[in-house]
């Protein structure tokens, strides 16, 4: 019996051979690699057969749609910061200035608080959605006790206060924090009146630019005119540095693609670092259908994912297939 020999998952230009690849379920039969040329047939599917002679290697990367890896660059810690960072640092050192960042959702916003926390060697305070403005500032306990918050020990301690979700927030803590910045002094409960601390700092996050709710982020309220007077907002979208750190070219360049689709189509869905990052990581462990059903398209109906397969300007991907086979098409 004849041995039989798989076929090739993927290029190495470095150690390129004459050999049968099998690359995102095109055919790539190389048959002669000599003085930096490539003959190859190619064979997209039973009615789309190309031959090319003699070819550069150059160009044969071009066909195959290869783009050169490249690392972004980081602060030696390993870690890629978003490129807004150093903007919003300098709001946050110069004279303890609030920040209200709003973007998408998946955008790295809690990351990025957390970065700048590390980098000015301050603590780093959370709180998400606040429904009373006792979620914030705390209260006495039947023994009247005081029970503190993370915005408590930031405002006295000093540190950074992320409050997630602002424009999810009840109106009352909006009023809270107004009182907090324009003073630098807080009346707590039990506590009493408090000084901030000079290292106290505080930044708020949401998906909306406070001007009220949206298509896509419909529960979301509008901030009042004195409340946004005291933030510097700061717009964060995806980095696409931050991308390529997390996956791979083909990942990236598909939710590059499926946004654009997403966006013609006017279709409402999610597609941020952990979309990318779920198919990162879990490539290797289901067929690439399954996986893009669970992290992607997660129970749309076919009609949608047909017009989102449509609109895509690279067919070819994998992932792009994957979505054709989710249609049904």
């Amino acid at each position: 019996m004849k041995n039989f020999k798989l076929p090739k998952s993927e290029f190495d230009f470095n150690n390129l051979t004459e050999d049968l690849y099998l690359v995102d379920e095109v055919a790539y039969n190389i048959t002669e690699i000599k003085d930096d040329k490539v003959s190859v047939k190619i064979v997209r599917d039973k009615d789309n057969c190309e031959v090319y002679t003699r070819i550069t290697l150059d160009e044969f990367k071009s066909i195959v749609g290869y783009v050169e890896p490249s690392e972004p660059e980081d602060d030696g810690s390993g870690e890629i910061k978003h490129k807004m960072f150093d903007t919003i640092k300098i709001f946050l050192e110069f004279d303890n200035l609030p920040v209200y960042l709003y973007g998408p959702a998946g955008s790295g916003k809690n990351v990025l608080c957390k970065q700048l926390a590390d980098e000015m060697g301050l603590p780093f305070y959370y709180t998400n959605c606040v429904l009373t403005k006792y979620d914030l500032v705390g209260y006495g306990d039947a023994n009247g006790n005081y029970v503190p918050t993370a915005f408590f020990h930031a405002f006295t301690k000093g540190g950074v206060f992320m409050l997630d979700e602002f424009d999810a927030s009840d109106e009352s803590a909006a009023i809270t924090l107004n009182s907090a910045l324009a003073n630098r002094y807080f009346d707590f409960p039990v506590i009493g009146n408090v000084e901030a601390h000079p290292d106290f700092k505080i930044i708020a996050c949401g998906n909306t630019c406070g001007r009220g709710a949206d298509e896509e982020y419909t529960g979301r309220n509008c901030l009042d005119a004195a409340t946004l007077d005291r933030f510097s907002v700061i717009k964060i979208d995806y980095d696409e540095r931050v991308e390529r750190r997390i996956a791979n070219e083909g990942i990236v360049e598909f939710i590059h693609d499926l946004r654009q689709s997403r966006d013609t189509a006017n279709i409402k869905m999610i597609l941020g670092y952990r979309v990318i990052e779920r198919l990162a990581k879990l490539e290797s462990k289901f067929t690439t259908s399954s996986l893009v059903e669970m992290a992607v398209t997660k129970g749309m109906d076919k009609d949608e994912i047909n017009i989102l397969h449509q609109n895509l300007q690279n067919k070819q991907n994998k992932f792009a297939k994957a979505l054709k086979t989710l249609a049904n098409l």
